[in-house]
């Protein structure tokens, strides 16, 4: 098990009568020994572009809003490999994209309303 990382994604519902839960677990390959980086950065009202500093290729990234108010986050692209997962709180204004880099693919969206 070295030079991995581990991912475990997971979603409930338990709200009369709808009942909904997934997990997904997968591990990839980490080919260079860097991170965790940035760690804690303030965040304002003002848009900033955050520094992955010494990462050579930034890849798996946790992301918590431990403050008090809602942060807004805009990436420009997600990969998802096959069988990998990631779990997102979508705006409401959010326009979400999609394409395939290779061929053609099946992505699974379990979508819950606030």
């Amino acid at each position: 098990m070295a030079n991995e990382v581990r991912i475990t994604a997971g979603m409930t519902l338990n709200n009369s009568p709808l009942t909904f839960g997934k997990t997904i677990s997968f591990q990839a390959d980490q080919a260079t020994k860097r991170g965790a980086n940035p760690g804690s950065i303030t965040v304002s009202t003002t848009t900033a572009t955050v520094s992955f500093g010494n990462l050579s290729s930034p890849g798996w990234a946790l992301m918590q809003n431990t403050g008090t108010n809602p942060v807004e986050i805009v990436i420009s692209k997600l990969i998802l490999n096959s069988n990998q997962a990631h779990i997102v709180q979508i705006a409401n204004s959010a326009t979400v994209t999609v394409n395939s880099t290779a061929g053609t693919s099946t992505l699974h969206i379990d979508c819950l309303d606030k």
